[in-house]
């Protein structure tokens, strides 16, 4: 697991406390709006949209008193499952640009992915998390701009102003069951692989670091 859509959905349900009508509300808007700026008119008004992320803050304070100067952004690279269709990754010159908005505010920027292989065994590998049960049945490695293209970066660097998270006080799995299937962005596997990469990441961090995180919309 997720070997199809719908332990995606099931892992996405584990991360989100509250999935209400507003949450799907604002998914479908979101959708909706990056479906409207690939149409004819308006896609050669610009070059790149930029998938969303984290603005990832260290939640503990005993390492640095200032921790909103110590934020970075984390921007996933989704990759495809068998089950996905063609998942395409961001172009490089659009990171590049991402890199030189968030550095322009101070904030590290860093692309992240997954190392594993994704093929059926590996899938079926994949445990969703549960109250007590908080595994990392994915690694993810993190890359930063260039000069030729994304170079790899230990994750102590990434990180070397959180404070490393012992046992799993803090960590949560909600109930599951709680997302209706029958809406039409849960039936299409683009939108799920993405929305899963983009909360698997953010899971990962949480389970190694103490970490606060802000929701961080395409672009």
């Amino acid at each position: 697991m997720p070997n199809n859509r719908e332990n995606a959905i099931r892992f996405l349900e584990t991360q989100w406390s509250s999935i209400n009508t507003n949450k799907v509300i604002g998914i479908e808007a979101e959708v909706r709006f990056e479906n409207h700026l690939n149409t004819a008119p308006l896609r050669s008004l610009y070059q790149f949209i930029i998938p969303g992320g984290w603005i990832i803050s260290p939640g503990n304070i005993n390492i640095t008193n200032l921790p909103t100067k110590n934020r970075i952004a984390v921007l996933p690279i989704p990759k495809a499952f068998t089950w996905s269709g063609i998942i395409t990754p961001p172009s490089f010159s659009g990171q590049v640009l991402a890199h030189s908005y968030f550095q322009q505010a101070g904030i590290r920027v860093y692309f992240a992915e997954c190392n594993t292989i994704l093929n059926a065994i590996n899938e079926n590998l994949f445990i969703i998390p549960a109250i007590g049960n908080y595994l990392r049945s994915y690694d993810i490695n993190f890359k930063k701009v260039g000069d030729q293209g994304l170079v790899p970066v230990p994750i102590t660097t990434v990180m070397n102003n959180f404070s490393p998270r012992t046992g799993a006080l803090g960590m949560r799995a909600y109930a599951l069951h709680r997302i209706d299937r029958t809406l039409p962005i849960w039936n299409d596997n683009h939108i799920v692989t993405n929305l899963f990469w983009k909360d698997y990441v953010r899971y990962f961090l949480q389970r190694n670091y103490v970490v606060s995180n802000n929701d961080l919309d395409f672009f």
